[in-house]
């Protein structure tokens, strides 16, 4: 196919501005050169409550990104805390060859949620649309996207309690002895909390890896790789992973809704390294030294700690080190966490068998229910 791609200095999507704060429509001039005007209709100082789930607070609207001889377009909604750079921005697909979208107080607050901002309290995001095209097979595909100018909301979000996404798995040889193990859970990835993005600080061995579904452990289904032609993205059909050349920290993220991931060193010079940690409380027994479950470091990263088929009732619980209370961590969050130096307990929702690991630079933590 004969591709003219028009206006190269002004391929950008759209370009959006601010947003009335009242309930009526602000309509955008483009920059120059610009192939589009974003018309957004809504108010951008809202606070989400459960009693007002249900109502649509903003509407985005968008003319088709320009390509060129009418490539078809996939379009998706993306959003990060208000001066964040979008390295890794929470994405929605919208859809192929569909130009508006709206935003109820309920889907707003989980963006919020995923976003980590803290609950009652206002804050800023900034929201901008992605477009690629959908012309597999051709060099079409191989177009970078367009992207559009930024957009501003301010909301006040509240926790809401929600199922988390299935858990999300490492797989490879960058990791301990298990290599290409894709029954092993142990490598199950870390959130500061239940709707936070997949993430892994530690120690990687250079080499390769995926990341696995919770429903394909055991199988070779539904693996994420990357493109060879285009890191950070995830995909289905993407080969291994080859960023990690060096031995050394890193935190590896992964978000496979908005289907990106990450790599960057982590600095762990500094660590202290403990001899003993242990999970600790009613939730496992007791609050005595008797009552100390204690886990075993792991081969690969001297700061990650597991145990596996833990007993946990639906009780408080923390972690400690060295078996007393001078490091202990705790938060508010279950089955995944981010503990903080002398945090609140950790109530156990759900009583169960746990596969239990812990990050002692970082402070996270997941309960696996096996």
């Amino acid at each position: 196919m004969k591709t003219h791609i028009k206006n190269t200095a002004g391929l950008c999507l759209l370009f959006l501005a601010a947003i009335s704060c009242e309930k009526d429509e602000t309509r955008v001039v483009a920059v120059p050169g610009a192939p589009a005007i974003l018309s957004v209709t809504g108010n951008v100082a809202w606070v989400c409550t459960e009693g007002n789930a249900s109502d649509t607070v903003c509407t985005f609207t968008w003319t088709p990104a320009d390509y060129g001889a009418g490539i078809a377009c996939n379009y998706a909604m993306q959003f990060d805390a208000a001066g964040g750079s979008f390295a890794s921005p929470y994405s929605e697909i919208v859809g192929s060859n569909v130009y508006r979208k709206a935003y109820s107080s309920d889907h707003l607050n989980t963006v919020m949620n995923k976003l980590g901002l803290p609950s009652g309290e206002a804050a800023g995001i900034s929201v901008r649309v992605k477009a690629e095209p959908v012309v597999l097979g051709s060099p079409e595909s191989h177009m970078s996207p367009l992207i559009s100018g930024l957009s501003a909301l301010t909301l006040t979000p509240y926790l809401k309690i929600v199922d988390p996404l299935p858990p999300l798995h490492l797989i490879g040889n960058v990791l301990g002895s298990q290599v290409w193990n894709n029954a092993n859970y142990e490598y199950v990835m870390f959130r500061d909390q239940p709707l936070a993005t997949d993430e892994y600080v530690a120690r990687f061995q250079a080499g390769a890896f995926k990341f696995i579904s919770q429903a394909s452990l055991g199988t070779w289904e539904g693996l994420y790789g990357a493109p060879d032609d285009r890191p950070g993205v995830l995909s289905t059909s993407g080969g291994d992973i080859k960023d990690i050349t060096a031995a050394g920290y890193y935190t590896v993220t992964a978000d496979i809704t908005g289907l990106v991931y990450t790599v960057t060193p982590y600095d762990a010079s500094s660590a202290k390294t403990f001899g003993r940690i242990s999970i600790i409380g009613n939730g496992v027994g007791g609050w005595s030294d008797a009552d100390d479950v204690f886990m075993t470091q792991t081969d690969y990263d001297p700061h990650i700690w597991t145990v596996d088929n833990v007993s946990i009732v639906a009780d408080e619980v923390k972690f400690r080190a060295e078996q007393g209370w001078e490091m202990n961590w705790g938060s508010n969050t279950f089955p995944y966490g981010k503990g903080v130096q002398g945090g609140d307990n950790i109530m156990a929702a759900e009583a169960g068998t746990y596969f239990v690991k812990f990050n002692d630079l970082t402070g996270q933590y997941v309960f696996y229910k096996k």
